[in-house]
């Protein structure tokens, strides 16, 4: 009983050469596909930073031109937190806020006392209920505004 035949093995060099040649290809296509993704994530950067104002911010609340968003979070699928600086009067954007929002079909709850000029809750379209607050003075004498909402 003779034992079967066993091909030979290849040369290294045989099976070397191929991959070689493939080389700078494979290592083209890799450049391209890191650039790309480089590209991708810059593009997402940028859209990110340029998507300050949450969606489900009513329109009717125009927010100063010097605000800096602090937070910006959203638990679940209904709570949103959202919390910005400035400088600008807290009281005048708040009694220009209550208005704009009651004339766009929001309800806003009034304090039956009027002793707090610091809170806005108020509910309407897309809004099961919110409440808008001046939290004690940040860095720099800015006023932090914080916004908890509930959404439909």
């Amino acid at each position: 009983m003779t034992a079967p035949a066993v091909a030979p093995l290849p040369r290294l060099d045989a099976i070397i050469d191929p991959i070689l040649a493939r080389l700078p290809r494979v290592l083209e296509v890799l450049r391209v596909a890191v650039l790309a993704a480089f590209l991708s994530l810059s593009a997402a950067v940028i859209l990110h930073a340029d998507e300050t104002r949450p969606g489900w911010l009513p329109e009717a609340l125009e927010l100063p031109a010097d605000f800096e968003v602090i937070t910006e979070r959203a638990i679940g699928s209904t709570l949103r937190m959202f919390s910005f600086s400035t400088a600008e009067d807290t009281a005048e954007l708040f009694a220009d806020w209550e208005e704009d929002l009651q004339l766009s079909g929001y309800t806003v709850q009034q304090d039956e006392d009027g002793i707090i000029d610091e809170i806005i809750e108020f509910s309407g379209p897309g809004i099961n209920n919110a409440k808008i607050i001046i939290a004690p003075v940040g860095d720099g004498g800015r006023e932090i505004i914080e916004f908890d909402a509930s959404l439909q």
